[in-house]
């Protein structure tokens, strides 16, 4: 059996930023508008089953997880978060699967850059 390590990640990650930007706040709950900026969404996109053992159990998965940064001062500031996160996350062995701003079309006030990275966990 592979170890759930989804709370673990976010607190890390979470506790690194906040070292470097005091007043991120962060959440694993998807919320349309953050209530304060800069804000971080962090969820698990996927965690398929790998390294099958002879007797069915799971020796790893396939982890992937989708990390939202959000800013209502600057693209700028957005891209410095998540380039922060992004060295954070491969120097714990993830992968950077996709790295790209959003278009924010219900809120130009508000940047988004969105994240994801993956890592066989075992």
């Amino acid at each position: 059996m592979v170890k759930d390590n989804f709370n673990q990640y976010y607190n890390d990650l979470l506790n690194d930023l906040l070292s470097k930007y005091g007043g991120l706040k962060g959440g694993t709950v998807f919320k349309e508008t953050p209530s304060s900026f800069p804000y971080m969404y962090f969820k698990q996109i996927g965690g398929d089953g790998a390294l099958s053992t002879l007797s069915n159990t799971e020796d790893g998965i396939n982890l992937a997880l989708e990390i939202k940064f959000y800013s209502n001062k600057s693209a700028s500031e957005t891209r410095k978060i998540a380039n922060s996160a992004r060295e954070y996350m491969v120097g714990i062995g993830f992968h950077c699967d996709y790295f790209s701003p959003v278009e924010n079309i219900s809120d130009s006030s508000i940047s988004q850059f969105l994240t994801r990275f993956s890592k066989l966990e075992t």
